[in-house]
């Protein structure tokens, strides 16, 4: 009997398709970004595009308000190594589902990693708020002995888009599970059976110093200002970070024109603190590239 049932299951597990998986991580009225470099994902399209699309192996976890993240953010990142430990992937899931935890969407990376997406009924009241719910989430999970990588926070994480070849391993991105989304109080009710809470963010330390632009001041004081505004929203920049670089990147060129940094002082500067390439999810890309897309938006935006 229980051959039966398990046999039933992989049946029903090899039902989820990628309309699925989009459906129930958007609403008709969100867009996203989808693509095959990270460079790719940061561009707009509506959902009816990513149905429609069968070939990209990246996209953005959180919906698209044109050119950014919108603040109606819902959906939190898990992403743990599938080796971690010297359990199978099979192993590691069996792992993860023995913790509970309530969950909308797991794929199979094709490479190392198993990425996990909880969508959430209702938005976070802010960045600060998801960041909380993700660290709280991560603590219990560790508790089952899943280690979920900390880079999967960011609002603006790129995941793996099922059902295609990823091109760098020629593995499949394996859809696994599709589930239904999921309340806050669902989630917190679990996260109370396992000993925790979700704590209120504290509240952000006054910046003294403002956005504009100032002639009078130093190219080398602009490049500081901007680089400590893009880690206060992202963390320090880390070069050998498999993920999320693009977008740390496109931020400070944001910060940069904000600040009144010239593109090629902005580049210049950063190829002497960070490198000139580095690594993102879909491959090596060079840092002047994330940063002109970034400070290039804000002078088309102005």
């Amino acid at each position: 009997m229980i051959l039966v049932i398990l046999n039933v299951l992989k049946i029903l597990r090899r039902m989820y398709s990628r309309e699925d998986f989009i459906n129930a991580l958007f609403d008709d009225n969100e867009g996203t970004g989808y693509g095959d470099t990270n460079n790719q994902v940061c561009h707009y399209k509506t959902k009816q595009q990513f149905l429609d699309d069968t070939t990209s192996e990246l996209f953005s976890v959180n919906p698209f308000n044109r050119w950014k993240v919108t603040d109606n953010m819902k959906n939190i990142s898990l992403l743990f190594e599938v080796d971690e430990g010297g359990l199978t992937a099979k192993e590691q899931i069996k792992l993860f589902l023995s913790s509970g935890i309530p969950f909308t969407t797991m794929t199979y990376s094709g490479g190392k990693s198993m990425h996990v997406i909880i969508r959430f009924n209702n938005s976070f009241e802010g960045t600060n708020w998801s960041y909380q719910w993700w660290y709280t989430i991560a603590r219990v999970l560790k508790k089952y002995g899943i280690i979920c990588d900390e880079r999967a926070r960011l609002v603006t994480q790129i995941s793996r888009v099922p059902d295609v070849i990823r091109e760098d391993t020629q593995k499949k991105q394996t859809l696994i599970y599709v589930r239904d989304r999921v309340d806050h109080t669902t989630m917190l009710e679990w996260i109370k059976q396992n000993g925790e809470m979700v704590y209120k963010p504290k509240e952000p330390k006054e910046i003294d110093y403002t956005a504009n632009f100032n002639n009078n001041e130093a190219d080398d004081q602009k490049f500081r200002i901007a680089n400590k505004w893009t880690e206060n929203k992202y963390g320090k920049y880390i070069q050998s970070n498999q993920s999320g670089n693009w977008n740390w990147l496109f931020l400070y060129g944001q910060n940069c024109f904000t600040k009144g940094l010239e593109l090629n002082y902005a580049i210049n500067y950063a190829n002497i603190e960070f490198g000139t390439t580095t690594q993102g999810s879909g491959g090596s890309f060079q840092v002047a590239d994330a940063i002109k897309a970034g400070w290039l938006w804000m002078q088309k935006k102005k």
